[in-house]
């Protein structure tokens, strides 16, 4: 079952204006620009011809009311640029947005049903879930900034979970923590593709393929997906299952989804829609089912369900096979993530003979 997002609150915010009362103040920037301090979760205004709206995610912060609502504000600047008639307020949605998207993301689903530890600190997201599978495991620096006493405390945290793990950098991070790496013995990896999509143009057509049919499982289905996501990545099931629970599945926002032809299933993915965004994943597509658009649709139906449900941009990290699929589908990419992984055995201290590149 997809459930609907209304009531989830995560911690990213939404760049959408705050209805009285408690309207924040216009102030001038100075520049010929303007300033609002902007909430959580608010409509959304029709402002002026052809203006763009950026924020300045270092001016976050967040406040407490007495009856314990946390609201998070952020920044955001309004440049008039030309143009006739007002709109729907068109968000800009750059880096720093979509890699404080991402953590958010990775929270609410560990929140949602925990296995193992995750800490989040001065631009740092950690974790291990206990599933040996590097990329379930690991550091996400949201910040371009991250705290290296932060991260090294996670790093030796990490160490001591005895799982294989990623380390995963946005372009421009300090040498002290790509140094970190190194010392450690880890492997530097491809680069990952963030990429989002803003404009839709493209969703509507890919998601029809003929002899296709696409449906969101109930939580109790869950099997179905993992069976299709370790079939295409060569994996056994057993791993999916320690994170693909019950429980996650039932999670507000989350749906999972499978596509059939044929009366068999050939492609699978999960949607998170969270205000704004909806984030995809695990878009997996076995061999022999390959090529023929199945990825796209099942990636198109995500980002339609998410829509529907309020998101106005979707993002998500890319793997080399899928990249041209989703530019097809018409996302860009923002970034390319640095990523290092460390297997258990090749860790310098656990195997005297390796030594770090």
């Amino acid at each position: 079952m997809c459930h609907s997002p209304d009531t989830m609150s995560v911690g990213t915010p939404r760049l959408q204006f705050h209805a009285a009362p408690g309207q924040p103040t216009l102030t001038d920037w100075g520049d010929g620009s303007e300033r609002f301090l902007l909430p959580h979760r608010s409509p959304r205004p029709a402002v002026g011809p052809s203006t763009v709206a950026t924020h300045n995610p270092k001016s976050r912060r967040t406040q407490v009311s007495p009856g314990g609502v946390t609201t998070s504000w952020s920044e955001v600047r309004l440049v008039a640029t030309g143009g006739a008639g007002p709109y729907p307020w068109p968000m800009a949605v750059d880096p720093d947005l979509v890699a404080a998207a991402m953590a958010d993301a990775s929270q609410y689903m560990f929140d949602a049903a925990p296995l193992g530890w995750m800490h989040r600190e001065a631009g740092v997201l950690a974790g291990a879930t206990g599933v040996p599978v590097p990329m379930l495991n690991g550091i996400w620096a949201e910040s371009l900034d991250p705290d290296p006493v932060v991260v090294t405390a996670m790093l030796d945290r990490l160490d001591a979970s005895a799982v294989p793990y990623c380390l995963q950098l946005r372009p421009g991070t300090s040498t002290k923590i790509t140094d970190q790496a190194v010392t450690r013995g880890m492997r530097k990896e491809d680069a990952i593709p963030l990429m989002v999509l803003e404009e839709f143009s493209l969703i509507a057509q890919a998601e029809r393929v003929d002899g296709l049919t696409i449906r969101g499982l109930e939580p109790e289905e869950g099997p179905a997906h993992i069976a299709v996501v370790a079939d295409a990545f060569g994996m056994p099931e057993e791993l999916f299952a320690q994170m693909m629970t019950p429980e996650l599945l039932r999670a507000e926002g989350l749906c999972c989804y499978v596509a059939e032809a044929g009366g068999q299933p050939v492609t699978t993915g999960m949607g998170l829609t969270a205000g704004d965004f909806v984030a995809i994943f695990n878009i997996a597509t076995p061999t022999q089912h390959r090529g023929r658009g199945y990825g796209a649709a099942v990636t198109a139906r995500v980002v339609s369900d998410g829509r529907a449900a309020g998101a106005q941009w979707a993002w998500l990290q890319s793997s080399p096979m899928g990249y041209g699929v989703y530019e097809r589908l018409g996302f860009r990419t923002l970034e390319r993530w640095d990523c290092w992984v460390l297997e258990p055995d090749a860790r310098p201290d656990r195997n005297p003979s390796r030594k770090p590149a």
